[in-house]
């Protein structure tokens, strides 16, 4: 690659960031296409590209173009978040989780705004994760506790062939207690798939949704990150519930919450969906 090929396409990279930020994804797709055939080894030329695609839906030309970026820079935050979004369109949900969670890792490092964004995309794909597991246990369950009804049915016939007086009603009550018995079984081994509030300790008392960027205060109080410096910038310079003095430069990134809260989602996976 020359000189004069970088320059080329240089300008038309720029040509198509214009086209983009007037909604016009083909010409900016052109423009990047353009560029591409002068310096084919230029990741962010893809990852661009890719951002059109995803305008358009075109997953899979978003997906292709997102695995030659990571190719060339591996480390590239938004290859793995664009990537992410096109396997999860394409419900290679497992996939999406791994790339995004690398982008949600890589967001963090820089402290790139775009983190938020990771973290919404990230929680829709592993709830969506948790909703294919829920069915599938169910469906898992309720064939597993079909089967064995059937097999205390047939105990009870086999039992009851010639049985009579006392013994018959003691019989029936024994096998009214164990279909009893398997019912509540089933009944506590499904609960963990039940819907409920996400506990208190890992959700922000500003924004009551769970913490994905906890930070915690002199006080030793902790909250969403954003909406604590919303508040210093709009309101005043104290903490919003001990109203203690502080600034912006007083708080500190609760990485042990953060790490807590992230592993109580994947723990109660239906907790995802307060994520996005």
């Amino acid at each position: 690659m020359t000189e004069r090929d970088r320059t080329r396409a240089e300008a038309l990279k720029t040509e198509g960031n214009a086209c983009f930020q007037k909604g016009k994804w083909s010409a900016a797709a052109e423009r990047y296409t353009e560029a591409l055939t002068l310096c084919p080894d230029w990741a962010v030329l893809l990852v661009n590209r890719a951002q059109c695609h995803r305008k358009q839906r075109e997953w899979r030309q978003q997906e292709s173009d997102c695995r030659r970026a990571l190719k060339i820079d591996g480390k590239s935050m938004k290859g793995h978040y664009f990537l992410g979004i096109a396997l999860f369109e394409q419900t290679n949900l497992s996939e999406a989780v791994q790339h995004l969670t690398q982008a949600l890792d890589l967001a963090r490092e820089s402290g790139d705004s775009i983190r938020d964004q990771v973290w919404h995309e990230l929680g829709k794909a592993k709830y969506a994760s948790w909703e294919n597991r829920a069915a599938q246990r169910q469906t898992e369950h309720r064939q597993l506790q079909q089967r064995l009804q059937q097999m205390l049915q047939a105990k009870q016939a086999a039992e009851s062939s010639g049985t009579q007086g006392a013994a018959w009603g003691e019989m029936r009550q024994q096998h009214s207690h164990e279909a009893s018995l398997l019912s509540r079984v089933f009944a506590e081994v499904g609960c963990e798939d039940e819907a409920g509030s996400v506990a208190g300790p890992f959700t922000c008392q500003l924004t009551m949704e769970p913490f994905r960027e906890p930070v915690i205060t002199p006080s030793g109080l902790s909250y969403e990150r954003s909406a604590l410096l919303d508040h210093l910038n709009k309101v005043g310079h104290f903490d919003p519930v001990t109203r203690q003095k502080m600034a912006p430069s007083d708080i500190r990134l609760n990485v042990g919450l953060r790490a807590a809260t992230q592993q109580y989602l994947d723990e109660h996976g239906w907790a995802w969906k307060e994520t996005f």
